[in-house]
């Protein structure tokens, strides 16, 4: 069950119901969820996707402060949408890395039409509607799905006259996973960074940039062993984790790696803290700053990926990209991120920034695209 003021989330309750013939009622324990504060933020948009997995069934919904219209099912879809999925990754990981025949002009053009084409094929016209209604007033969009792999940050809407370029350069576009929190204030403080030996050349470089906006390690040098690592995440005491690293992903099930002096780190070490929900307390920054970072593959009854798994565990934000990023132009990203948070900016507002940068920093490269900022687009950097 999930609470929202206009398209504002407000808190979440899980509940499982078990239904059998000849059962007896048995009353269960209460449960409560605490709202923080019943607020909306004028213009926050939500758009909610879920994925019932049976004959690729799909349902919409909009929620917003000026209509909150009906779901929207999408009964089928002509394919399978995880294999063109994996497709256009692969082919924004190509064009990231140079390996393409394409050039500055020709990629930027082949960028703008697979996004028209995601914008065609997967938006259902009632929704595309609804869209044009409201985005006028639309000050962010956060898009809340589970279980899905489409890569939502690649939209570019488009009808007749109304062509303003891809939808995250125009506001925040945000994700949450069912399972998060809100959290208005998202801790910077202290910060620690993760940069495992085997990182970019320009890892050190981006960490001493970042440190200029949020001060220097905590730890003194930048954690590159497993186990100091995850005694860091046992404690919650982190007020921002960034990762400067290589992040190894492999759809085939193996999903995300990181590899460190003395073992790989995997999402599934974050089970505990998922469990305890560790990170609650400070509501840390995680920002991975690498390939795929916030990639998925399924596992057991849902989905395993790092932004899963640190918001769940009650981290306040995460960044993370979808596919192989360019090292320059994440490093972009990175400062004008964090000198926009930490200088008064929301999170979604940074987030923008961030894209607008690495944008900039060369044409045709679909790195400022790649990116999956999960949190509450007006949240605050609490330093």
């Amino acid at each position: 069950m999930i609470a929202y003021a206009g398209g504002t989330f407000l808190a979440g309750l899980q509940v499982e119901v078990s239904v059998g013939d000849h059962a007896r009622s048995v009353d269960g324990p209460r449960r409560t969820a605490t709202i923080e504060s019943l607020e909306f933020v004028p213009g926050e948009v939500t758009l909610q996707v879920s994925y019932a997995g049976a004959g690729d069934r799909y349902l919409f919904q909009i929620l917003s402060d000026h209509a909150t219209f009906s779901p929207v099912p999408v009964e089928s879809l002509t394919g399978q949408p995880g294999a063109a999925v994996n497709i256009a990754r692969d082919a924004l990981s190509r064009l990231a890395r140079g390996s393409t025949t394409y050039g500055t002009g020709t990629a930027e053009e082949w960028l703008r039409q697979v996004g028209m084409n995601l914008w065609s094929e997967m938006v259902p016209a009632v929704i595309k509607e609804q869209f044009w209604q409201l985005r006028g007033t639309m000050a962010s969009l956060s898009i809340a799905s589970a279980n899905d792999v489409i890569p939502w940050e690649l939209l570019y809407p488009v009808s007749g006259d109304n062509d303003n370029g891809f939808l995250v350069e125009q506001i925040p576009v945000m994700r949450r996973v069912h399972d998060q929190t809100r959290s208005r204030r998202v801790s910077v403080s202290p910060p620690h960074f993760i940069v495992p030996e085997k990182s970019p050349g320009n890892a050190l470089d981006e960490v001493a940039a970042i440190g200029r906006h949020v001060g220097p390690s905590a730890a003194g040098q930048p954690i590159d062993d497993l186990s100091a690592l995850l005694e860091l995440l046992r404690s919650g005491d982190a007020g921002l984790m960034h990762f400067a690293c290589h992040n190894n992903f492999r759809p085939d099930g193996g999903g995300s790696m990181i590899e460190l002096r003395n073992g790989r780190f995997v999402p599934v070490m974050l089970s505990e803290a998922r469990l305890r929900r560790t990170f609650s307390r400070r509501r840390p920054l995680v920002f991975i700053n690498a390939c795929h970072s916030a990639s998925e593959v399924p596992q057991y009854t849902e989905m395993m990926g790092w932004a899963r798994q640190f918001m769940a565990a009650g981290a306040g934000a995460f960044l993370g990209t979808l596919w192989d990023v360019e090292s320059r132009s994440a490093a972009a990203f990175a400062d004008a991120f964090y000198s926009g948070f930490t200088a008064g900016s929301s999170l979604g507002a940074a987030t923008l920034q961030g894209r607008l940068a690495a944008k900039a920093e060369r044409r045709g490269d679909p790195t400022w695209l790649a990116y999956s900022a999960y949190g509450d687009p007006a949240a605050t950097a609490s330093i």
